[in-house]
């Protein structure tokens, strides 16, 4: 008789398929984004060599419940992320919450908000779930590459 592998438990892994889901979320919003910033606009840069884009999280990725929501992210590039200048995400949060609103409406924003606030419990049945929707997702925009892109405003995964 074989005997089967057993697998540590689920506190051991988490951290592994928060990595896994991580990787496959910034595939994700960087395929629905066009690896474009929202903020400027920047995706190349006078040489031709690709901008640094990044997910950035409009409600913190530690609030888990929203950390793989396609709602919840844009995709910027650094100086429009973190650089430390008056238009950044990072550096001046109050303009950064004026824009964000003003880009996906306040309907958006607060859903995000109202969804922030719901227990959650992130588990392997979540992991599983998320990363099959995540793959079906790019996928989808892979497939359909020459059409429109998903955006906040009408993303592929709710």
């Amino acid at each position: 008789m074989k005997k089967t592998k057993k697998l540590p438990p689920w506190s051991k892994r988490q951290a592994k398929a928060k990595r896994k889901l991580d990787r496959l979320f910034s595939e994700f919003i960087l395929l629905r984004d066009k690896r474009t910033c929202r903020f400027c606009g920047k995706s190349i840069d006078e040489t031709g060599k690709q901008f640094h884009i990044d997910n950035s999280h409009i409600i913190p990725r530690q609030v888990t419940i929203l950390r793989w929501n396609t709602k919840n992210t844009v995709a910027l590039d650094f100086g429009c992320h973190k650089a430390k200048r008056f238009h950044s995400w990072h550096s001046n949060p109050l303009w950064a919450a004026k824009w964000i609103r003003s880009l996906l409406g306040d309907a958006h924003c607060d859903e995000l908000l109202r969804l922030a606030e719901l227990p959650y419990e992130f588990n392997e049945a979540e992991a599983i779930r998320i990363e099959a929707e995540l793959k079906a997702a790019i996928a989808d925009l892979q497939a359909n590459r020459s059409e429109s892109p998903a955006t906040p405003e009408n993303p592929v995964q709710s």
